[in-house]
């Protein structure tokens, strides 16, 4: 299962739990066990300090953001704003990126992806499930970030 989640702005709405994601069957007995059920972490996907350049220096952002959008707009996963929580429709979502300059691809500036951890036993080996993935977009003052502007909850089927 992926999903995507990204927040590193204010929710003011009620907090919520999301089902913990299952493992695909064929781990279920081969030593998996569940070492965090639900995690979520941030991650700056444009720079801000100075020891992100180093951490982001392979990472794709426009191909990660591309393959998210893609996603939505082949049905291949559930969108949700993430301030009000009003489920978004295909439309939405492509309305919103093309007529909405807040809202452009170009500005994301952090994911926040909500996980499920598990380690093997046997193989010693990690496994993480994206459950979901939170993204969120750059807020400048001309030229200068200022903050991260809460977008959409990405969930994948």
């Amino acid at each position: 299962m992926a999903t995507l989640l990204l927040s590193a702005c204010a929710n003011n709405n009620e907090p919520t739990t999301e089902p913990a994601a299952t493992l695909p069957a064929q781990n279920a007995d081969n030593g998996d066990v569940i070492v965090a059920d639900t995690i979520r972490y941030n991650v700056n996907v444009i720079p801000i300090e100075d020891y992100e350049v180093e951490s982001l220096a392979h990472l794709e952002k426009q191909k990660l953001v591309d393959m998210i959008f893609e996603s939505i707009y082949m049905h291949q996963a559930d969108v949700h704003d993430f301030s009000t929580g009003e489920k978004l429709s295909m439309d939405d979502v492509k309305t919103r990126e093309i007529e909405d300059p807040r809202f452009a691809r170009e500005l994301v500036s952090a994911l926040q992806f909500t996980e499920k951890w598990a380690y093997n036993t046997t193989t010693q080996h990690f496994t993480k499930d994206i459950i979901s993935v939170h993204v969120a977009y750059a807020v400048f003052d001309d030229t200068t970030f200022v903050a991260h502007r809460a977008g959409i909850v990405v969930t994948m089927r």
